[in-house]
């Protein structure tokens, strides 16, 4: 691509970047909706003005600026009127137009630093921006952006004025080492908030990651199919690993004899050392031993994610895949044909138009991403049923053993557990095993199969599965396959300088000033309009005398409830009698956000898909949102004039099978 056309695709984002600027207010006396955020400090509905660039926009290897506002507006002039505007303190913010000019460019010299630009990307960028910022009449644009330019030219003098005009916060970065952690004890941390500074102690309470890597930092042998004693968390060789249905059945490993293990392979040598390397499974030392009492084994988690959705569901799909096609129920192509055309949810990672099985040396093999898996485990019982499968296999083993599966995968990613759900996901597990060698051999188990035993006493000790997952943080490697690079001579240094930077921008607002909440913008509030006062009857908390927004979706703390969702309302995190609730209409005023429910009945819990089908009620009532015990919502879905529920994840299980 050549650099004019470069330029004047440039051009044209910015313009629309600067137009966005200027955010529409919802009038009185108009029904139309428009976008709005509500701010975390105080859960309040508020505006949020971006005057300046996102730290994605600027590519410095074409010359691009991408337009990433997710602000919807109808107004592109400085001087629109705000007529009832749900957040007035920007109003000056706004008609400054030298200092919407000084923070545009402000915020150009940050990304261009922090993606390493050259001097001609700037050259570039600095011409495309006097083109757009024309229309700014109050400020000579030339000479003001030439004299910055002219400031900027050297590493030096940018740095300067960036310091001069906003003060870039630097994060401190914490590399995992035995002296920063042992810093980390005696010294402490010292931050300083609000002027006043702040020593925090502290050390390494958790290892969670991959088997490969655990077993890799802490010097165990790294082949789990072929090695004698493949998971460094057993004392178990590999036979006996397919064979163990109870947590309670398997030798762990413990500290005492890791040691004595390590000394006789430190003072062995020659062939007598490979020997015993090969006999315990440690090839070094684990150099987390050095940070004062810490266990290895005690203090590493197994990763649901790696563990389950990467691992033994992948295995239980192409098993059940392989035996529906055995038995000639269905065509491989006919299974992708349905798993594809399903109606998933819209916010929901769901298998792609490309997904296809394939049958490779009398194997079934596809391809699925770990967010995609977990959807897939969640509707595979109603795309059997809506493609009129599932009357053929409901009554075989392996159909029981995927729905104990899944009822695994649902406790383990559920928010909410008590004793009662460890004890259920221990006999789950038992169960689950034992119906899996019924339905394909033992010899079918992964390594894998065996620390499901495992994780019943994981929970136990550190709370529910999903906040010790690696799911979280490998979601956020998207930031880092979205760049370019060019230098690959350390990486490494490379990514963590770009996140660094990409989280001091983020620092700062619109107004040149600080912010602590550059991790979560605040609750977001989609499409409101205005309710008259009299609706403010319908809950206490509701003030007749204050303005009502009514809205159809809401997003909070990453969790959106939209119209059409379904939640559970009982005043219980875990009732005996479930009651649900069908989402009408959200109802916003200030910090209080309500939600008008029509109730739904429970008919049966469906023994065969795991799935609860519901009916209508006509009657409905008004929810806190903050009340809802279970906070994640569920989609309602109707296949054959019946509606299903899925409590999908959740802390219980209703299989028979397991009592």
């Amino acid at each position: 691509m050549s650099t004019s056309s470069n330029r004047k695709n440039t051009t044209h984002d910015l313009k629309e970047l600067q137009h966005q600027v200027f955010i529409c207010p919802i009038s009185q006396q108009s029904n139309k909706y428009d976008d709005v955020y509500i701010d975390n400090a105080n859960y309040s509905i508020s505006n949020e003005l971006d005057t300046g660039f996102d730290s994605q926009g600027i590519d410095c290897e074409n010359y691009a600026v991408n337009d990433k506002n997710p602000f919807k507006t109808n107004s592109i002039h400085p001087d629109s009127e705000f007529i009832n505007d749900l957040n007035h303190e920007n109003k000056e913010q706004l008609n400054n137009a030298e200092e919407r000019l000084r923070l545009n460019i402000l915020r150009l010299i940050i990304n261009l630093k922090s993606n390493n630009a050259t001097e001609t990307c700037i050259d570039i960028c600095s011409k495309d921006l006097l083109d757009v910022l024309s229309e700014y009449k109050e400020v000579n644009t030339e000479v003001y952006f030439n004299n910055i330019r002219k400031t900027t030219a050297t590493n030096a003098g940018r740095q300067k004025f960036i310091s001069d005009h906003i003060n870039v916060i630097q994060p401190k970065s914490i590399i995992l080492g035995y002296s920063t952690i042992e810093q980390l004890e005696t010294d402490g941390l010292s931050i300083i908030i609000d002027q006043k500074a702040y020593v925090f102690q502290g050390s390494l309470f958790l290892v969670c990651g991959d088997l490969l890597g655990l077993a890799q930092i802490h010097g165990f042998k790294c082949a789990f199919r072929q090695g004698w004693k493949p998971l460094f968390y057993c004392d178990v060789n590999r036979d006996g690993l397919r064979r163990i249905n109870k947590g309670s059945d398997c030798q762990l490993r413990t500290l005492d004899k890791y040691e004595k293990n390590y000394m006789a392979i430190e003072f062995a040598t020659g062939l007598e050392k490979t020997k015993l390397q090969k006999k315990f499974g440690i090839i070094s030392y684990s150099p987390l031993r050095k940070i004062r009492n810490f266990d290895i084994f005690q203090q590493t988690a197994i990763d649901i994610m790696h563990v389950l959705l990467e691992g033994i569901c992948q295995r239980e799909l192409k098993l059940l895949f392989k035996q529906i096609h055995h038995e000639k129920f269905a065509t491989l192509v006919s299974l992708s044909t349905m798993i594809r055309s399903f109606q998933y949810g819209s916010s929901e990672s769901s298998p792609s138009n490309k997904f296809n099985l394939l049958s490779e040396e009398n194997e079934v093999k596809f391809r699925l991403s770990a967010s995609e898996m977990f959807t897939l485990i969640k509707y595979i019982p109603l795309v059997f049923y809506q493609a009129r499968l599932l009357q053929s296999i409901c009554t075989s083993s392996y159909w029981l053993s995927f729905l104990q599966l899944r009822e695994i995968v649902s406790i383990s990613f559920a928010s909410e557990i008590d004793t009662t759900t460890i004890k259920q996901l221990e006999k789950l597990v038992t169960r689950y095993l034992i119906t899996f060698d019924n339905a394909y051999g033992y010899v079918q188990r992964l390594p894998k199969h065996h620390l499901l035993v495992h994780l019943g006493d994981q929970m136990d000790r550190f709370g529910p599965l999903r906040f010790t997952s690696c799911m979280i943080f490998e979601k956020k490697h998207s930031f880092f396959k979205k760049m370019k690079y060019r230098n690959f001579r350390n990486i490494a240094v490379t990514l963590a300088r770009r996140r660094q930077h990409y989280i001091a921008a983020q620092m700062y607002t619109s107004n040149n000033t600080s912010t602590s909440s550059f991790l979560y913008s605040g609750h977001k509030i989609q499409k409101v309009k205005e309710l008259h006062s009299s609706a403010a009857t319908q809950h206490h908390l509701l003030d007749s005398k204050r303005t009502l927004y009514e809205t159809r979706q809401v997003t909070l703390f990453g969790i959106t409830y939209a119209v059409g969702d379904v939640v559970l309302i009982n005043d219980y995190i875990f009732p005996i009698d479930r009651v649900f609730g069908k989402i009408l209409i959200v109802i916003v005023q200030d910090k209080v956000i309500l939600l008008r429910l029509q109730l739904l009945q429970v008919i049966s819990f469906n023994q065969q898909l795991c799935i609860y089908e519901l009916c209508l009620l006509d009657c409905s009532v008004t929810k806190n949102i903050y009340d809802l015990k279970h906070i994640w919502p569920m989609r309602v879905l109707k296949i054959s004039e019946s509606l299903f529920v899925s409590l999908f994840p959740y802390g219980r299980t209703n299989l028979i099978s397991i009592e």
